[in-house]
Parts: structure tokens; sequence; C-alpha cells
């Protein structure tokens, strides 16, 4: 008896997926479309230029300022926004079209078979159906929990949408993971109430009256021109009381309360830096708008790879950077916005405690040469006259 039980119950749930895979073959996209080739869909572009953004010191080492960049923004009539919040946010019409320009992709390939969105439609849930017009700040798996892809890959559509026809149009914004502190503050300071926001966790299926997405706006450094500049303009304030130009502090930005890549002598490190007259912060203990106050102020900065440095866009000219890496690694995205925003920007490695089988990646904890540290600090400090004599 119990085993005539059991096998109707697998019967039972066999025909119910076969049934769920029939019913939700619908949410799956018939092709692929590429530009304006749609009914029921409008475009235009916005124009990033290069030679208003990027320091003339570095404008004869990027090929593509020999060409204009233009980003796409799309208003889709009773358009969808199906996302798995992680390698695929895809846009689509009303006739089932996935839009090529606007959907993002690990690794770039919005083709048939190559979206998961091919695959995982079986799965996919009854959109939620949103009367209004809804903006994407949707980038992927990164800009769902990290606040440098926060910051470049979903602030920045904003002024993408600034530019566009549709700004005074939206109602709603999808936002990727609104449980982080760091995003409900940055919405704050940009006047989006919490009643407009549509968490994707909780909607990660939608249909709205319209849809608004842009293409991906971090290609380049190019990108990171514009991105930075755009940054500044909405959270600085030249009038800011809290802003302080002639404030020279330095400080190092400690990861010894995160999980990865921490310093294992930073102890020894630290009784070093201190001397100089650093002192030690933890970015996650600070508020948002207080990350901007603290890289504003500050004249030289030292701290091992982590999001926290896209607070460099806040940073002075000249402001001094010394970015720590696990040994074997790295990466150029803080090196471009130091850049773009004329920063002194150095790249140390750090070493392993001892040898290991173990591969190499950004993620690993390591140990640092000290004096490599503060030689490139001294070096780099030409005018401080206390880390001239150390």
């Amino acid at each position: 008896m119990v085993r005539i039980k059991i096998f109707l119950r697998r019967r039972m749930q066999l025909m119910l997926n076969l049934f769920l895979k029939v019913y939700r073959k619908k949410y799956r996209p018939r092709k692929v479309i590429y530009g304006n080739n749609s009914d029921g869909i409008s475009f235009c572009s916005f124009l990033v230029c290069e030679n208003d953004l990027l320091p003339k010191n570095i404008l004869s080492d990027i090929e593509i300022i020999k060409n204009r960049v233009y980003i796409p923004i799309y208003c889709i009539s009773n358009g969808s926004i199906n996302t798995d919040n992680c390698v695929s946010d895809c846009f689509i019409t009303s006739k089932g079209e996935l839009i090529n320009d606007i959907t993002y992709t690990c690794g770039s390939n919005t083709a048939e078979g190559k979206n998961n969105i091919f695959s995982r439609f079986e799965k996919t849930k009854r959109p939620k159906t949103i009367s209004g017009v809804v903006f994407s700040l949707l980038s992927g798996g990164g800009a769902y929990h990290n606040y440098y892809h926060w910051l470049f890959e979903s602030v920045t559509r904003l002024k993408i949408l600034n530019e566009s026809p549709y700004k005074e149009m939206v109602d709603f914004y999808v936002v990727p993971n609104y449980a982080a502190s760091f995003k409900k503050e940055t919405l704050s300071v940009l006047n989006i109430r919490e009643e407009q926001i549509i968490d994707s966790k909780d909607c990660p299926h939608l249909k709205a009256d319209y849809v608004i997405a842009t293409g991906h706006p971090n290609r380049n450094i190019l990108s990171t021109a514009w991105s930075s500049s755009f940054l500044r303009e909405i959270f600085m304030s030249e009038n800011d009381e809290k802003i302080k130009p002639s404030e020279q502090r330095k400080i190092y930005i400690s990861r010894k309360k995160a999980s990865t890549r921490r310093i294992i002598n930073e102890e020894l490190l630290f009784q070093e830096l201190e001397i100089l007259g650093f002192e030690k912060v933890f970015l996650e203990d600070f508020p948002f708008i207080d990350q901007v106050y603290l890289f504003s102020s500050s004249s030289i900065i030292v701290s091992p790879h982590g999001a926290g440095l896209a607070n460099l866009t806040f940073a002075k000219p000249n402001t001094i950077v010394v970015e720590i890496f696990p040994p074997n690694s790295e990466s150029s995205i803080y090196k471009n916005i130091s850049m773009v925003q004329n920063l002194n920007y150095v790249k140390v490695n750090g070493v392993l405690k001892e040898r290991s089988d173990e591969i190499l990646n950004l993620h690993s904890d390591f140990i640092v040469n000290v004096h490599e540290i503060l030689s490139n600090i001294v070096e780099s400090a030409k005018i401080d006259s206390d880390l001239k004599n150390y």
C-alpha cells in the first residue's frame, strides 16, 4: 500500500511538472531582436563624450577615444522584466521578443541557447502586474551584492535616464536586493521614496504598462570617466560644510571584519602606519554619505583591494592611493578610477605566509611586505615632510 502511494505521488508530480513546463513555455522568448526592430518600443541613446571627461595625459592611451560611445535606453510598452538576480537580466516585449541591446548576460551573449532565460523559463513564476512605468536598476549579480557594482553599474543608469525623454515618466524603480543598507541610503539621498521601490528579490518577474531600461553603463575606462563625474555631481556639493578639501587625513582601510582578502599581518602593518599619522577605518561601520566625506577629506588612502574603493571617485586630485592585492592577483577597476580622478595610484602585491598548493585568487588572505608599502608611501608623498623622514 505504501509503495502504491509513493508511486502515485511521483506520477502526480511528474504530470504537474509537465503541465507547468507547457504552461510556462509562454515565458520563453520567441526570439532575440537587435535594435528598435519591433512594435511597441521606442529607443534613444546617451552619448558619452570622451574629450570632456578624460584627463589629457591619458587620452593617447585609449583607443576608444577615436569613436563616440552611445548607450541605448528603451521604453517598452507592456514590457516584461525577468531576472535570476545573478547572471541574467532580461527585457522582453509584449510579443515575447528578447531585446539584445539592454539584456544583461554574464559573458555578454544573449543569443538563443546562451542566455539561461531559454532554459530557466520552466521555473519562472507568473509575472507581477505593475500599473505604471518601471525603470530598471538591475545589473546582474554584481549589483545585487556589491557596493562598487551598485554605484557604477546601477546608480549611473539614472544619468542615462536623466538625459532621455523618459525622465518624467517613471513611477517605480526595480532595485536588485533593496535590503542592502547602502542601497537604501544612496536612493534616499536621491529622493527616491521607498514606495517607489520594487525589490527584484521579491519580484524577479514583472510586467508593466511601460518598462524603461538601458544598456550596460560600465564598459571601459571611458565609462569610468562619465560615471565618476555623475556620482560626484549627485553625491557631493561644493557648498557642503562636511566636505573640506583642506583636510589631509591619512586612512588605512581594514578588511579584518570581512571574510576574504584579509591581511594576516595587519597589526604589524598598522603599527608602522600609525606612527605616520594614519587612522584605521572599517567602511562597513560608516553610513554611505560619511564614506563620501571620508574619502573627500583624505590625502593618503591605503587599502586591500575591495568594493569600498569605489569611493575613490570622491577623492581629491593628487590623493595618494596604495591598493594591496593578494599574490598573483590584480584588477584595473580602481586604477582606472584613479586615472580619471588624477589620483597618485600605486599597486602592491602581498605574499603567502607559507608555501601552499592552494590556487591563488583575488579572494585569498595574505601577508604583506610592510617595508614595501611604507616605501611606496614615502616615495609618493613628496610634499609630506613627516613621511620623508621615515
